[in-house]
């Protein structure tokens, strides 16, 4: 509940942090053998049992006392469906080596704009060449890293994020989440609009959340950490940033003592302090979970 107040804060807290920094580049996005990092596991001993009972509810509607209604966010970058029916494997490194030349050549006028807007630029071509490229998985991967890189040295996380995502869609191993995460601890440079900056944040909350969805608390607050990086000397931010990174801890300790609880709730389904325990801990980390409200309320 209080992450939709903070995103909104957060947004108008990014606003007024905006500058004009150029972000540092590499000599050359082709000439980077990037790797997409490996993913961050979850907390799986705390995991709460899929015995715990569940009480289908009617959906929760704004301004209720069981849930919330999330905002609408902001369009993703409209780009090209990749075509591809299944996740390839990571090409080669040897494939990837010529796609990279190759590439380098045919992009070499765009590579030369290295300004943040002429990277975000850059970005888009590649994420439109990706479709045209389906009979090559590896220009498929090249182009993809290249968009994710691009975007980053334009401080366009959006861009960024979309282009992740359809990297993960086409290859097989690559981790979204992670990925993502590891793009914005990357992103040194600022936002050179106030629209792109407020932009970035929300998809850093998007983030957050997922990772708070997924359980992977350690991940949310390594995300956090570097958006906090960013916004350094700003007070107001730190402020709002650290606000929610208490939120995910509250979060993460009613995780840690659900467990038990929910072990319990499956040999006793009416015992009052475990529905409470765990219906608690379903109201905090999950919107869309029927049973959470009805099991908090056999608690009480």
């Amino acid at each position: 509940m209080m992450r939709w107040v903070c995103q909104t804060a957060f947004a108008l807290v990014f606003l007024v942090s905006a500058s004009l920094c150029p972000t540092a580049l590499a000599a050359n996005i082709f000439d980077d053998d990037w790797v997409p990092p490996k993913a961050i596991p979850a907390t799986p001993p705390h995991a709460v049992p899929s015995t715990t009972p569940t009480v289908h509810t009617p959906p929760a509607t704004q301004g209720s006392s069981t849930g919330t209604t999330r905002p609408a966010t902001s369009s993703p970058v409209p780009v090209a469906v990749v075509p591809t029916p299944t996740a390839r494997l990571v090409p080669s490194p040897a494939e990837l080596s010529k796609s990279r030349a190759l590439l380098k050549e045919a992009f070499a006028k765009q590579l030369a704009d290295r300004i943040p807007p002429g990277r975000r630029r850059l970005a888009q071509e590649f994420l439109k060449a990706v479709p045209e490229s389906a009979a090559s998985a590896a220009d498929q991967y090249v182009l993809l890293g290249g968009a994710i890189s691009a975007a980053r040295e334009g401080s366009d996380l959006r861009a960024c994020f979309t282009a992740i995502e359809q990297l993960s869609t086409c290859f097989q191993g690559i981790d979204s989440i992670a990925t993502k995460a590891d793009a914005v601890a990357l992103m040194n440079g600022k936002p050179d609009s106030a629209a792109l900056a407020s932009e970035n944040l929300l998809a850093v909350n998007e983030l957050v959340d997922s990772a708070v969805d997924a359980e992977n608390f350690v991940l949310a607050g390594r995300v956090l950490a570097s958006a906090r990086n960013t916004t350094a000397g700003n007070t107001e931010a730190q402020a709002l940033i650290q606000k929610r990174q208490q939120e995910i801890e509250q979060v993460r300790s009613a995780h840690d003592h659900t467990a038990a609880q929910a072990e319990k709730l499956a040999k006793s389904p009416d015992d009052p302090a475990a529905n409470l325990a765990v219906g608690t801990y379903s109201v905090l980390h999950a919107r869309t979970v029927d049973g959470g409200p009805a099991d908090a309320r056999q608690g009480q």
